[in-house]
C-alpha cells in the first residue's frame, strides 16, 4: 500500500511519516504542504491512503476532494476533536487526533486494508 501526507507544518509531518515507516507493507510516495501540489501527486501517483491534515493552506477538504478523480482512502489527522468533522462532506476512514502515537496510526492503516 502507498501513502501521502498532506500537512502543513514540516515537522509534523516529519513525525507523522517516521511513525508510518515503521509500518509494514506501506510506502510513502510524498509529502505536500498545501492541496494544490497534494491533488497533482495523487492524480499522478494514485496512493491507496492519504494522510489529510483537514485545516491546510489551499482548499478546504470537500473542495480538495472534489478535483481528484482517483479518491484514496482518507485518514483524517487533526488537532481538533472528530465532532468538527462533521461540518465538512468528506467519507474518511478513521480519524486520528494530534498528537498520535505510532499504534493509533497503525490502527488507522489497518482500517485501510
Amino acid at each position: 500500500m502507498s501513502y501521502i501526507i498532506v500537512e502543513d507544518d514540516p515537522d509534523f509531518a516529519l513525525l507523522l511519516q517516521r511513525y508510518l515507516d515503521k509500518i509494514p507493507d506501506i510506502n510513502h510516495i510524498g509529502t505536500y504542504g498545501g492541496t494544490t501540489d497534494a491533488v497533482m501527486n495523487i492524480e499522478k501517483h494514485k496512493p491507496d491512503i492519504v494522510f489529510l491534515d483537514i485545516n491546510i493552506s489551499g482548499l478546504d477538504g470537500p473542495d480538495f476532494m472534489e478535483l481528484m478523480d482517483h479518491q484514496p482512502k482518507i485518514i483524517v489527522v487533526s488537532g481538533h476533536v472528530e465532532e468538527i468533522m462533521e461540518k465538512y462532506d468528506i467519507e474518511y476512514v478513521d480519524f486520528v487526533q494530534k498528537p498520535p502515537t505510532a499504534e493509533r496510526l497503525q490502527e488507522a492503516v489497518e482500517k485501510c486494508r
